[in-house]
C-alpha cells in the first residue's frame, strides 16, 4: 500500500509539469541564442522591400496655376441686355478654381495627353533616354483601339490628381508616372491641354456672341434708319412746327432716334469687342510652379526599409518562439509517454510483489 500512494504522488507531479510555459526570460535566452537568424532574416526582408519598391515606385511631379476670371465677358453681355430691356447673371462657374479642378480628370484633357509622343530622360542626368506615347510606356493594353484608349484613360485618371486652394484660388496639379521626365511631362501636357481647352471655349463662346451680336446689329441698323427716315419724312412735312402738338411729335421722334443710335452703337462696340475675342490666342491660366524638376519619389525608399525590418523581425521571432514551443511540448509528451510505461510496470510490480 506504500508503494501505490509512492506512485501516486510521482504521477501527479508528472501531471503538473504538463504545461509548457515560455517565460520572458527563456524567450530572451532563445533570442539571444539564435541572434544570427534574428538579424540575417530582418535584412534579406528589408533589402527584398527595397528591390520591390525600386522596381515598382513611381515619381510624381507638381505645378500649380492660377485661373483668369472672364467677369470682363459676362460684365459685357449684361450691359448689353440692360440695355436691351434683359437682366443677365452668372455666378462664373466656369472660371472658378473648382471648375479646373474637374476638368483635369475629364477626357477632353486627358486623351489628348495619351495620344503625345513623350522624350525624356530615363533617371535625371542619365544618357538613356526614351521615348513614345503614355499608352505605349505604361503598357496599355485593350483588344481594340478605342479600348486601348479607354483603358489608358481610366489608367491616366488614377495617376492625375487637383486640388484647389480656397483662399488663393490657386490650382495645385499633380501627375504620378513610373519615370521622373515622364511625370514631369505629363504635368506639363496636361498644363497646355487645359489653357487650349479653356482658349477654345472662349473663342466658341465670343464667337457665338459675334453670331448673335451681328444679327441683332443688323436689325438694329434698320430700326435706326427706319427712325430717321420717319423724323426726315417729318420734317418735311412740317417745315415750320409751331403748335405745341407739332413739337412733341418731333421731341417723341427725336427720342426714338436717340434711342436707336445709342442701341446701334452699344452692339457695333460689342460686335467688334467680340471679334477680338473671337481670334485671341493669349493665355487664360497663369503658371504660378511649372512642372520642370518637381519630380520626386512617391514610395521612400527608407520608410520601407525600415518597414521591412520591422516585418522580418517580428516574423523571425514568432517563428523561434513558435519553434521553441513545438519542441518543449513535443518533449514534454515524450516524457510523459515514458512516465506513463514506468507508472503501468510499477503498478505491476507492486501487484506482482504483494500476490504472495
Amino acid at each position: 500500500m506504500i508503494r501505490k500512494r509512492s506512485f501516486s504522488a510521482d504521477a501527479d507531479a508528472g501531471s503538473m509539469d504538463d504545461g509548457v510555459i515560455l517565460t520572458p526570460l527563456a524567450v530572451a535566452g532563445l533570442l539571444l541564442r539564435r541572434w544570427p537568424l534574428l538579424l540575417a532574416v530582418p535584412l534579406l526582408t528589408a533589402a527584398i522591400a527595397v528591390i520591390i519598391a525600386m522596381a515598382l515606385r513611381d515619381y510624381t511631379a507638381r505645378s500649380r496655376f492660377l485661373p483668369q476670371a472672364s467677369s470682363a465677358d459676362v460684365g459685357r453681355l449684361a450691359g448689353l441686355a440692360a440695355q436691351m430691356g434683359f437682366v443677365i447673371g452668372g455666378d462664373g462657374a466656369e472660371g472658378s478654381p473648382d471648375f479646373y479642378v474637374d476638368l483635369v480628370s475629364s477626357g477632353e484633357v486627358l486623351r489628348p495627353a495619351l495620344e503625345r509622343e513623350y522624350h525624356f530622360a530615363r533617371r535625371p542626368g542619365s544618357v538613356d533616354s526614351l521615348s513614345g506615347t503614355y499608352l505605349d510606356l505604361a503598357g496599355i493594353e485593350g483588344d481594340t483601339p478605342e479600348q486601348r484608349l479607354r483603358n489608358g484613360e481610366d489608367r491616366l485618371r488614377n495617376d492625375v490628381a487637383a486640388s484647389a486652394s480656397v483662399k488663393s484660388g490657386v490650382v495645385t496639379l499633380r501627375t504620378s508616372a513610373k519615370y521622373p521626365g515622364l511625370a514631369e511631362a505629363l504635368n506639363a501636357a496636361i498644363l497646355e491641354r487645359i489653357a487650349a481647352f479653356d482658349r477654345e471655349r472662349r473663342q466658341a463662346s465670343a464667337r457665338a456672341e459675334r453670331t448673335f451680336v451681328e444679327a441683332r446689329l443688323e436689325a438694329a441698323k434698320r430700326d435706326l434708319e427706319a427712325a430717321e427716315s420717319g423724323l426726315a419724312a417729318w420734317l418735311e412735312r412740317n417745315r415750320r412746327p409751331d403748335s405745341p402738338r407739332l413739337m412733341i411729335g418731333l421731341e417723341r421722334l427725336q427720342r426714338q432716334v436717340t434711342l436707336r443710335q445709342e442701341v446701334y452703337a452699344a452692339l457695333a462696340q460689342a460686335y467688334e469687342q467680340a471679334r477680338i475675342e473671337e481670334v485671341r490666342n493669349t493665355p487664360v491660366i497663369t503658371i504660378v510652379d511649372r512642372p520642370d524638376g518637381s519630380a520626386r519619389p512617391t514610395r521612400r525608399l527608407l520608410v520601407v526599409a525600415l518597414l521591412g525590418l520591422l516585418v522580418g523581425a517580428v516574423a523571425t521571432t514568432a517563428f523561434l518562439i513558435a519553434g521553441e514551443y513545438v519542441a518543449r511540448r513535443s518533449d514534454s509528451d515524450d516524457m510523459q509517454e515514458l512516465r506513463s510505461v514506468l507508472k503501468v510496470r510499477g503498478q505491476r510490480a507492486s501487484v506482482g510483489g504483494a500476490a504472495p
